[in-house]
């Protein structure tokens, strides 16, 4: 499957490290603006753009710049002065649900975390 240079490459080798970066933004406070289906698919995520989640986001994301310009192209942003995180999610979701089975990300309203969907509880436990 082709690969976007805007993404690292360690992107495309480990899935657990947008995970992580998810996480590490949501529990550091940096999410300027979220929003999930109920069954815990991504709708959207922005978050504010400082020196934190610049390095947060530098272990998946090459070329910020870049990144920001084309998410704006290609998904609704609400603020300029945030960054959006659909393109990464899509390319994320894109790439591994056809490459690793069911890594796709997924929002899990309980623990207040994003893990994978393998891992998502059933609404019958």
């Amino acid at each position: 499957m082709e690969t976007k240079k805007l993404f690292t490459v360690d992107f495309y080798e480990k899935p657990e490290l947008t995970l992580e970066a998810l996480n590490w933004l949501v529990e550091g406070k940096h999410v300027a603006a979220q929003d999930m289906y109920e069954g815990g698919e991504f709708l959207y995520m922005e978050v504010c753009e400082n020196k934190e989640v610049k390095n947060i986001l530098s272990s998946v994301i090459s070329d910020l710049e870049s990144y920001k310009a084309y998410n704006n192209e290609y998904f609704v942003s609400f603020e300029t002065t945030q960054i959006g995180l659909c393109a990464l999610v899509d390319e994320y979701n894109h790439f591994f649900r056809d490459f690793e089975g069911n890594k796709e990300i997924r929002w899990n309203n309980d623990a207040k975390a994003f893990v994978f969907a393998e891992n998502m509880p059933s609404k019958f436990d």
